[in-house]
């Protein structure tokens, strides 16, 4: 997972490259996620199905992923 790349993007969203997941992180570039939530209700009770990170993640392996972060 070390030389995954995101696309990255300046202030407007106008996409202006790749950059590895660690130059993303260092450098504070606006990059893309994907975060899926599922829901469902059975029996009148709502649920929410959480997804585990993967364990090959450098960061938090094996832990619940979160949707958003970020200072914004």
């Amino acid at each position: 997972m070390e030389s995954e790349l995101l696309k990255i993007f300046d202030e407007k969203r106008n996409p202006i490259g790749v950059a590895s997941r660690e130059e993303v992180h260092k450098k504070g570039f606006w990059h893309e996620t994907f975060q899926c939530w599922f829901v469902s209700k059975e029996e009148e009770k709502d649920y929410i199905l959480l997804q585990i990170r993967s364990d090959q993640k450098k960061d938090y392996p094996n832990l619940l992923d979160i949707t958003s972060a970020g200072l914004y």
